[in-house]
């Protein structure tokens, strides 16, 4: 690693070293700055971007104040693009642990998001600061990611910054929704 960069061993090490240190200052561990690191890359990937928190629920409640049906079918076609990128990505390992993976970047500012389960999906996400029009869209978003990974809603509720979903597993649709994406 130290020649592909043209360093010597020592300073390389004392580079990293020097990190870490700057890291721990800050109250930082190595683990954190991983961890975020592959969230941002899992945003890029899925096709986020970040925007201020303000900006971004303001702008969604203008939009679906100024047409409901449309912002809501542009939230729910996010959630199957999320869905369908999961199922490609997860290559049979556990599509709620994937799932959590590429829904962390968009629920960062969360105090609570939890998936649980297998046969039965049960999703919390607490956040005081989502406005009621802006809840129901990202259920909306969540509600069809699961349901591009082959479970079905069983129940949705949602309010200003939470939103409740139970999920099932329909029966032999994740292997016809992972044919879908493969073909």
């Amino acid at each position: 690693m130290a020649s592909k960069r043209g360093l010597t061993l020592y300073s390389l090490l004392s580079d990293t070293l020097g990190k870490v240190v700057e890291l721990d200052t800050n109250g930082i561990s190595l683990d954190d700055v991983i961890k975020g690191f592959n969230c941002q890359k899992m945003a890029r990937e899925i096709g986020f971007t970040c925007v201020p928190e303000n900006l971004w629920y303001e702008t969604a409640e203008a939009s679906i104040r100024a047409d409901r049906r449309g912002t809501m079918t542009r939230f729910a076609d996010c959630g199957e693009w999320i869905g369908r990128y999961v199922l490609a990505k997860s290559q049979s390992t556990n599509l709620a642990e994937q799932l959590v993976k590429c829904l962390t970047p968009l629920t960062s500012d969360a105090s609570e998001f939890s998936i649980e389960g297998s046969d039965t999906l049960r999703l919390r996400l607490v956040n005081p600061r989502l406005p009621p029009a802006y809840t129901e869209a990202f259920s909306t978003l969540l509600t069809r990611a699961i349901g591009a990974i082959g479970y079905e809603c069983e129940t949705r509720n949602h309010t200003r910054g939470m939103i409740l979903l139970e999920f099932r597993r329909a029966k032999g649709l994740d292997r016809q929704l992972r044919k879908e994406v493969f073909a």
